[in-house]
């Protein structure tokens, strides 16, 4: 069974300063990395730093940073959002406009639907003017699904889709820590039968395995999805160990005072008192726990691969309820499998109390009018 999913690091401004992953000659070698026009058009100096990237061998994803426009309040041209994606990447998202409101908060909040056509219709406006402004034949512009109830995302693809041909599609979970709510993501796009997938901002090791679980059900090509997680442990030394057909498990040291060496390329090359003692140490850091992060993807494959069964049986507490959804909903239907598995997504984290009717159950419109 071939993988169908990668995953691909985000490359902060301040980290790819020092450090890069995409390089032969780097101290681990990965070339697979997505960065943020939203940052790239306000610092010079990072796309400099991205120009590097081997396009011919790996996937270099620019997020449109359209998410981090509106919540800063901000206008980003769409022309110049296309011109630094084919620039830096070989693959880009439009520049969508989330149906934020600065009434609620960064999930949503309930209130998607206040801005719902005014933000669709402005992301048919770049999307267009991108598809216009593109130069790169092999320049893959993806899509972006958002909105807050599952009609709300049906409605949104229908309409931004008519817009012109894209060679793929970008899904907003929020939050993605939630894996209801990445799930049901993931079973709506089967369902629209969407071939090319990227998921945006997979916050966890969870998120991660219920993605390659999805992938490796999936008749589509491919499912990429991003992270930062490894830039944002802060201070923590993380140690991912995952046992082979046994268990798995994920090993924190908050404090590095007898801690024993680690044996992982970054750390062989730069020594362990690096993290403590050099003020750039934060960035060794990310290095290593990146590396963890992509040796503990590369297990998890390597699980699935070999026994389906037995991942599920390794997560089968936890990750149980998802994996049935999962499966349930490829087989079914996003709707019956909401119906069947509605206590499950009542007591799902993104859910509160003045938020109803966040999964469309049959029979039900959920706000998109």
């Amino acid at each position: 069974m071939s993988m169908k999913n990668v995953y691909i690091p985000v490359a902060g401004s301040t980290l790819c300063q020092q450090y890069k992953w995409w390089r032969e000659n780097d101290m681990f070698y990965y070339p697979n990395a997505l960065a943020s026009a939203y940052y790239l058009l306000k610092e010079p100096k990072f796309v400099e730093n991205m120009l590097d990237f081997p396009l011919d061998k790996g996937i270099m994803m620019c997020d449109s940073g359209g998410f981090q426009a509106v919540t800063q309040q901000e206008r980003l041209p769409p022309q110049d959002v296309m011109a630094v994606e084919e620039k830096c990447g070989n693959r880009g998202l439009i520049l969508d406009v989330p149906p934020y409101s600065f009434g609620g908060t960064a999930m949503f909040g309930g209130s998607a639907a206040e801005r719902f056509e005014k933000s669709v219709k402005e992301t048919c406006e770049n999307a267009e003017l991108m598809l216009q402004k593109r130069e790169k034949k092999n320049f893959e512009l993806f899509g972006v699904i958002q909105g807050e109830s599952e009609a709300q995302k049906r409605k949104w693809f229908e309409i931004v889709s008519k817009v012109g041909e894209f060679e793929g599609w970008a899904l907003s979970p929020k939050p993605s820590t939630d894996l209801f709510q990445v799930a049901s993501h993931l079973i709506l796009a089967e369902e629209l039968g969407l071939k090319n997938l990227h998921v945006l901002q997979i916050g966890n090791i969870s998120g991660m395995m219920a993605i390659k679980y999805f992938a490796s059900m999936s008749k589509g090509d491919l499912v990429t999805f991003d992270s930062s997680t490894a830039i944002r442990y802060g201070s923590h030394l993380r140690r991912m160990i995952i046992s082979l057909f046994t268990n798995v498990t994920l090993k924190f040291s908050d404090d590095f005072k007898g801690t024993p060496m680690c044996q992982c390329p970054v750390c062989k090359t730069l020594g362990f008192d690096i993290y403590i003692n050099d003020p750039k140490g934060l960035r060794a850091l990310a290095m290593h726990n990146l590396y963890e992060i992509l040796s503990t993807s590369n297990n998890i494959d390597m699980i699935l691969q070999n026994d389906k069964e037995e991942f599920f049986k390794i997560r089968a507490g936890k990750m149980a309820p998802v994996y049935r959804f999962l499966e349930y909903g490829l087989d079914k239907g996003l709707d019956k499998a909401a119906d069947k598995f509605r206590d499950k997504l009542e007591t799902s984290t993104h859910i509160h109390q003045t938020q109803r009717g966040i999964f469309s159950f049959a029979g039900e419109t959920n706000g998109a009018q």
